[in-house]
């Protein structure tokens, strides 16, 4: 039965939602709680109050020539095509209003009310809220007469679910969080057919469908739009944190601004080597088709290629990987029409033309590329690309950029190869160096020196290595004399040193012998299997601390699951908040793993034992999965989250410092200055100046360039 009084409170409840002001919000509070303890109501069971809650949830739908995939959502926003369909909102979770422009035009009262809410300071919440700022400033404002909304008045609510190695698709955090409100899944045809063109045809010359040719989907999408600023605000409410924590909030923004402000590009050399490059590309399909006699005329008919190979000359090839192209092309008994096919897939299997057609798409008439960087895209917290993406950018490497850029300036195929036998190579090799200072600045470039070693010697309290790093004692070159008895440090061979270095970067995480044997034949280092369980088993003798830092971190995190109760090993703490096991970096920072378990896993030997299981991505399928915790994957996390730390707050301090930093790999940042400000000198220094109470006695250096193209 409904408690007397309840239907009048309601009302009141709803008004304190819909205040506009904070004082309107105060007096409907006010009236509400006097009417609760009047009938006798349970106030806070029946009402979620937050004492200064103004949020607005929104979402766009937009109809555009450009594609959003290839261009990017900056392009996207600034092209003229871009028009808007719809815009769906709601107050803290009411019930969503929906603004339609083939319908209501600019004649819609809720649209000025929301107008003068955000005006008012009203936070403005969407799901990946960086598209929605560039719709509403780009498009929204300059096409449409709309008031600006400043970037701060901003929230991310997939930023928000990120932060907590949720999902990145709204649709599949919402199932993942098992809400009853979740994306309306009709979304993908309605977008296919109305937010992208169509082909014209005699009867309909016309590259959209219109709102009068297809009512019945407009009127559906406008419903999508609707439920989607549900299911935004479902998810917000379901959370265990309302907002960003500590200097996350700094760091969305950052992230959107560097975005916003775009990476300088060498346009007119990506444009003539992509021509370059595409008139190679035609050389080499002519020479494929010739060879064999047009049986195989792509690069990319793999099976055909393998086809024409058995019945050319009786050889079988499982596949054509890098690998095994090479190993062919070395073999005296492969024909010479094979390895001349061979040759060809080797240089087409490069992909730098598309690279460099994706840089056309996506850049501006500035000569700046956009929307590179992805906030917090791993459990860690790590930056990830779009775009360009610099964070996986080829390994090849050129002599002189300047003039590979001066021979590509005359577009002929003919000369560039007089210089360059593999125009493909060069291809590959160009796209750092196209990233290139604009005239009168430079690019600034520092990376952390060993940061993930040096901070997982530092959670284990490991003072040996660290007075190393101190003292600028190689550590690879004191482990070689480890591995190999009688050596002494100085007398160290460079073959040595690798195999020392190959141990302390690939054992740090707990890798057993099979992997690591496995992983040293694949980089090409000589090793036999009982050799490789020495350096596996020496290692774990002589860094035993980091030992113990896996397994002791570990027991910490389990005893948490089943109880609870906080604990904390060196400077890690754990603790579990709800579906949430969350484990305390130095920082303040929380990595969190969701829904944890404690279940009986496979282990590597065979055997099973009890673990931690949580709720996550599947490293190579992206799959939404319950995955093992490890002990040693559970430090990786928490060095490779140190190190986004140590390299997030160097961000913040080279902003605030005055140096434009436009990018970061890794632990590597990138800024754009002119050439009289600051110095590397500098740039190293505040990279370097970390908080000693946070971080006591931990050793941190950079090394970096001045540069006018950005290289390795």
């Amino acid at each position: 039965m409904v408690p007397k009084g309840k239907i009048i409170a309601d009302k009141v409840y709803s008004l304190y939602l819909k205040g506009a002001t904070r004082g309107e919000r105060l007096a409907a509070l006010d009236r509400l709680q006097a009417l609760c303890k009047r009938h006798g109501i349970p106030f806070n069971h029946y009402y979620k109050i937050q004492k200064d809650t103004r949020q607005v949830f929104i979402d766009f739908e937009t109809y555009s020539e450009s594609p959003l995939p290839d261009v990017g959502a900056w392009v996207y926003a600034h092209h003229p095509s871009t028009e808007l369909i719809c815009l769906a909102w709601s107050y803290n979770g009411e019930s969503p209003y929906i603004w339609r422009e083939a319908i209501d035009g600019m004649d819609h009262p809720d649209l000025e009310e929301l107008f003068n809410r955000i005006k008012d300071g009203w936070e403005v919440h969407a799901w990946n809220a960086q598209f929605e700022y560039y719709i509403w400033n780009y498009c929204a404002v300059p096409n449409y007469g709309w008031p600006e909304v400043p970037l701060e008045q901003f929230y991310d609510s997939q930023a928000l679910a990120l932060s907590l190695a949720l999902p990145l698709k709204l649709g599949e955090c919402g199932a993942a969080l098992g809400l009853e409100q979740q994306k309306d899944k009709s979304g993908t045809r309605l977008i296919n057919k109305l937010s992208k063109p169509r082909k014209p045809t005699k009867y309909n010359p016309s590259k959209r469908w219109f709102f009068r040719e297809a009512e019945d989907d407009y009127r559906e999408m406008y419903k999508y739009c609707m439920q989607d600023v549900v299911a935004e605000h479902a998810i917000h409410a379901a959370l265990p944190i309302d907002e960003l924590q500590g200097y996350e909030r700094d760091l969305w923004l950052m992230t959107v601004r560097m975005n916003d402000n775009g990476v300088p590009i060498d346009i007119d050399t990506v444009e003539n080597l992509r021509f370059i490059l595409q008139e190679y590309e035609k050389v080499q399909i002519e020479k494929l088709s010739k060879i064999t006699n047009g049986e195989v005329t792509t690069p990319g008919q793999i099976a055909r290629m393998k086809k024409w190979i058995k019945e050319t000359s009786g050889i079988e090839f499982d596949s054509l990987n890098a690998e095994t192209v090479q190993n062919a092309l070395e073999d005296d008994k492969i024909p010479e029409n094979v390895k001349e096919l061979l040759r060809i897939r080797r240089f087409m299997s490069r992909t730098s033309t598309k690279k460099y057609n994706r840089i056309v798409d996506m850049v501006d008439e500035h000569g700046f590329v956009h929307d590179i960087l992805r906030y917090h895209m791993a459990t860690t917290g790590r930056w990830g690309g779009a775009g360009l993406q610099v964070h996986n950018l080829p390994n090849a490497k050129i002599d002189d950029p300047d003039l590979v850029s001066r021979i590509a300036r005359w577009r002929s195929l003919a000369l560039f190869m007089l210089f360059y036998s593999d125009p493909m190579y060069v291809g590959s090799a160009m796209i750092r160096p196209i990233v290139r200072a604009k005239r009168g600045y430079k690019l600034y470039v520092s990376d952390f020196s060993s940061i993930e070693n040096r901070v997982t010697c530092w959670l284990a309290g490991d003072k040996v290595s660290l007075q190393m790093f101190k003292d600028n004692i190689d550590q690879y070159k004191w482990f070689a004399t480890k591995l190999y008895e009688g050596v002494k440090y100085e007398d160290v061979s460079k073959h040595q040193r690798t195999h020392a270095k190959t141990c302390i970067l690939g054992l740090g995480y707990g890798m057993g012998v099979d992997k690591f044997f496995e992983t040293c034949v694949n980089y090409g280092f000589d090793i036999t299997y009982n050799e490789a369980k020495r350096s596996v088993d020496l290692y774990r003798e002589v860094f035993n601390l980091i030992v113990d830092l896996w397994y002791e971190s570990y027991a910490r995190a389990m005893a948490v699951v089943l109880d609870g109760r906080t604990r904390r090993y060196n400077y890690l703490e754990f603790e579990r908040d709800k579906q949430f096991l969350y484990m305390k970096l130095p920082s303040g920072r929380r990595i969190a793993y969701y829904d944890p378990r404690i279940e009986l896993v496979d282990t590597p030997w065979g055997e099973k034992k009890r673990g931690i299981t949580f709720m996550g991505h599947q490293p190579y399928t992206r799959k939404w999965a319950r995955l093992k915790l490890i002990p040693g994957r559970l430090i990786e996390n928490a060095a490779q989250g140190m190190a986004r730390d140590i390299l997030a707050e160097s961000k913040l301090r080279l902003i605030d410092a005055g140096y434009n930093v436009i990018f970061s790999v890794h632990d590597e940042n990138v800024s754009h200055d002119p050439v009289d400000f600051g110095s590397l000198k500098e740039f190293n220094q505040i990279m370097c100046d970390t908080n000693t109470k946070t971080y006591p006695g931990l050793p941190i250096a950079s090394e970096g360039f001045a540069t006018n193209r950005y290289r390795k």
